[in-house]
């Protein structure tokens, strides 16, 4: 199978996942989504469950992404710049953050295999925040409590539902100050105050 009829494969069944959910997308709506034959899904991914664990493979960031971050010495600037990288993730992969979270919050037999990508993130985050404890630089009392609120900080704005979302007023913020405005939350929610250290730490 050439490489162009695969991305359409991968292509079509992200589109579909995240618009009708897995158990209600066929391999024949994917096939016929990409304009292949439906055979090449078994034989080329092994079936639509490893086609799923193959679209989140090559959308989920990784060390190409996080890579340069994680050697930051800074645990502020560090986590600072992870939140960046995670909603910049999210906004250009938004079709694969609802196929995440779809199979995490429906607890499907998946869930297990699909977490091991998101995981890497959030450990990043964990290490990163105990670090700036026991540096005196992140206040908090539990690591666990922490942890949470920062995921929740990060995910409930993507995952909200719409009456949610009508309560508030359209603000207009850019992309860029979204960014800042969340990074200055959880780092001001960690006890990082805006004349320390690192870009989450600006007024």
């Amino acid at each position: 199978m050439s490489e162009t009829v695969k991305t359409k494969i991968l292509d079509a069944a992200k589109r579909l996942f995240a618009e009708k959910g897995f158990e209600a997308t066929s391999v024949r709506q994917i096939c016929e989504e990409a304009g292949a034959n439906v055979a090449l899904v078994s034989y080329h991914f092994g079936g639509k469950e490893k086609l799923l664990f193959a679209v989140l493979e090559s959308a989920f960031p990784g060390p190409e992404i996080f890579g340069k971050v994680d050697a930051i010495e800074d645990p502020v600037e560090r986590l600072s710049q992870y939140i960046a990288g995670y909603m910049d993730w999210m906004r250009q992969e938004d079709e694969v953050h609802k196929i995440l979270m779809q199979e995490i919050m429906v607890k499907s037999d998946r869930h297990h295999q699909v977490g091991r990508y998101p995981i890497l993130f959030w450990q990043r985050l964990y290490r990163t925040m105990l670090e700036g404890q026991q540096l005196g630089v992140f206040q908090f009392v539990s690591i666990k409590s922490a942890m949470l609120q920062t995921m929740g900080a990060l995910l409930y704005p993507k995952m909200a539902p719409a009456f949610v979302m009508e309560l508030f007023d359209d603000e207009g913020l850019s992309d860029e100050e979204l960014v800042q405005a969340r990074q200055q939350y959880i780092l001001r929610g960690l006890g990082v105050h805006p004349t320390e250290s690192g870009r989450g730490g600006e007024a």
